[in-house]
């Protein structure tokens, strides 16, 4: 009777989803991916459907054993919505008027330069934040179902998810931040984690063997100690390969984006309530605090000025934004020891009079290990960014070009050179010529265009409409492209 009871509460629930899916997506247009996507979530809940019907229609006495069974299969199919119950609301919500269209169209188009077969869906989340969510989960839980279920479709190869805020859906510019979740993506794709795990666990040996080991007191907490340390650096790795990763693809446009989100997200605001776009390097000394999941704002951004200068950007930086050059340099040159790490770390393998001798050497240890491995990481991300050939001279050819466009409210898709050419500039020039502009001349188009330049309304406006004509100019782009193609 029990199982009965669970199994037609499921095939209700079920029921409900697939017609919420249906209904929707007979209205709306969508990605190809996020159609691909929702197919894959309704034909996952037809399966359910089928195998929890046939449990309940079989007319056989079901054992004792059987039926825990068939009530482990039927948790697992629970787990299963529980997972995807949030997606399809997200998903259903995400039709090609609630995204930022012609960028995740021309993001998708960049990625399959590193892996033809991505699928980039993007979700528009109810948290004022950015995500790359792991599929790992969903991977295991579909061969788990697999099991129960012979016809259950399998987890779409190339899928990746990626959740932007629902309220960012019209603002290209701040969008950019979707470079630095692509790189979660590939870091994911490429199997990365695998490689560092080991790599860290021999580094941990070592560091063990020659900083800890005539302090340890019970060996039993030295593998849960390695569990936590392994932890907070592959997601420190991971964090600083997706900065790294964005800032060599989209530029400037990324390290602006990142200021402005950091400026907004609440978590980040109410710890950072000093931290501000004029003296952000030295304001607050949480800008210096690493935390379990994330490197430090200024080592992140350490980073990302490396990056900017090699590839060209930092004369650009300081002849038009000042305050961000001044904010990227003063970070620039910070070392290790410049830092601290703030999260907890397990110490029950050492004796408690020792204990905050040997936290803080461990900390200085992760520290240093991060540092050393920077140069592996930089190579991990050529190994995409080669294959994707980023035109960022196409910024210094065409950028002012493209601004002028801009001064006049003119939708740059197509612009002459003096010769009367027309040149196509690429979304990365668009979105970075964009942002420049959006920092450093919007009171150029303000006065142009309106009689009262200083209205805070006014200016809004004339920002919004920015983002439209950047916008407009990345899909204009796309369609030159398949042209020739």
């Amino acid at each position: 009777m029990e199982l009965k009871i669970e199994g037609l509460s499921l095939l209700r629930l079920i029921q409900d989803l697939k017609q919420l899916i249906n209904l929707t997506r007979s209205k709306r247009k969508y990605l190809i991916e996020t159609g691909e996507f929702l197919k894959h979530i309704n034909d996952s809940l037809d399966a359910i459907d089928r195998h929890v019907r046939k449990i309940l229609s079989s007319k056989k006495k079901i054992d004792t054993e059987l039926i825990r069974a068939k009530n482990r299969g039927f948790g697992d199919i629970t787990l299963f919505i529980s997972i995807y119950y949030i997606f399809i609301k997200e998903a259903i919500d995400a039709d090609t008027l609630s995204i930022p269209f012609s960028l995740t169209t021309y993001l998708n188009h960049l990625v399959k330069k590193i892996f033809n077969d991505t699928k980039l869906v993007f979700l528009s989340s109810f948290e004022l934040n950015y995500f790359q969510r792991s599929v790992q989960d969903i991977k295991r839980l579909t061969g788990i179902l697999k099991k129960y279920m012979a016809n259950y479709p399998a987890f779409p190869e190339g899928i990746g998810i990626l959740k932007f805020p629902y309220s960012m859906s019209g603002k290209i510019l701040i969008n950019s931040i979707l470079f630095h979740e692509i790189g979660h993506y590939v870091f994911e794709r490429s199997d990365y984690s695998r490689d560092y795990i080991l790599r860290i666990q021999d580094a941990f040996k070592d560091f063990l063997k020659n900083e800890l080991v005539n302090d340890i007191k019970a060996e039993l907490y030295i593998v849960p100690l390695f569990k936590c340390l392994r932890d907070i650096l592959l997601s420190w790795i991971n964090e600083v390969y997706s900065d790294i990763f964005a800032v060599r693809i989209a530029g400037p446009s990324y390290f602006f984006a990142a200021v402005e989100v950091l400026q907004i997200l609440p978590d980040v605001s109410q710890k950072n309530k000093e931290f501000n776009q004029t003296h952000p390097a030295d304001v607050s000394q949480k800008n210096k605090e690493f935390n379990q999941t994330h490197p430090a704002i200024d080592y992140r951004f350490r980073q990302m000025a490396k990056w900017l200068d090699k590839d060209g950007w930092f004369n650009v930086l300081q002849k038009r934004t000042e305050t961000q050059y001044d904010m990227l340099n003063q970070c620039k040159n910070l070392t290790p020891d410049s830092f601290t790490v703030t999260c907890g770390i397990p110490l029950r393998a050492f004796a408690e009079s020792k204990e905050g001798e040997i936290e803080k050497r461990i900390k200085q240890w992760l520290l240093k290990y991060l540092d050393e491995i920077l140069t592996d990481i930089e190579k991990k991300v050529d190994e995409s960014v080669l294959k994707i050939d980023v035109p960022f001279d196409d910024y210094h050819k065409f950028g002012n070009l493209v601004e002028k466009y801009l001064e006049h409210a003119v939708v740059p898709s197509t612009i002459y050179n003096d010769e009367g050419k027309p040149i196509y500039p690429s979304p990365i020039t668009l979105i970075n010529t964009g942002y420049f502009f959006y920092l450093s001349g919007m009171d150029k188009l303000l006065h142009r265009m309106s009689k009262k330049p200083g209205n805070i309304d006014i200016q809004l406006h004339f920002e919004k409409r920015l983002n439209d004509w950047i916008a407009k100019g990345i899909e204009d782009w796309q369609i030159m492209e398949n042209i020739k193609h």
